[in-house]
């Protein structure tokens, strides 16, 4: 559904694929089981309204440390639209690492996702790191 709260992990409602339950939907975070490196990719709908300057911000945060982020700028008020925004990363992550997207914007946004799943949040391990497992 949609959602409008700033600075707080983004939650979800349907998971495709959870293998181990790494993903904690109800809190939006991703806690590695494993050390290893793993990928991460965001794409989401912007809802740009206000009537006369919008920004908004999704950010990808490890350990509530910022990592990368995508951001709209629209400066010609009135604005009333959707505005497709992605990223994607690559983590060297630790055993119960965490990893999540959180928004921020100004004046007036929220994250559009309807029946359609226009917002996804994905990631995965590309390689386990062995020794640090044993």
């Amino acid at each position: 559904t949609s959602f409008s709260p700033q600075n707080t992990p983004i939650p979800f409602e349907l998971a495709r694929v959870n293998e181990g339950n790494a993903m904690d939907l109800t809190s939006g975070k991703f806690t590695a089981p494993r050390p290893g490196i793993y990928f991460f990719s965001f794409a989401g709908n912007g809802g740009l309204t206000s009537s006369s300057t919008a920004n908004f911000y999704f950010r990808l945060f490890l350990n509530g440390n910022l990592i990368g982020s995508t951001h709209v700028h629209e400066m010609n008020g009135p604005v009333s639209k959707h505005s497709p925004m992605s990223f994607q990363s690559t983590l060297n992550l630790k055993t119960g690492d965490q990893v999540w997207v959180q928004m921020e914007y100004s004046p007036a946004m929220y994250l559009s996702d309807e029946s359609t799943h226009t917002t996804h949040f994905t990631g995965f391990m590309l390689e386990e790191e062995i020794v640090a497992a044993l």
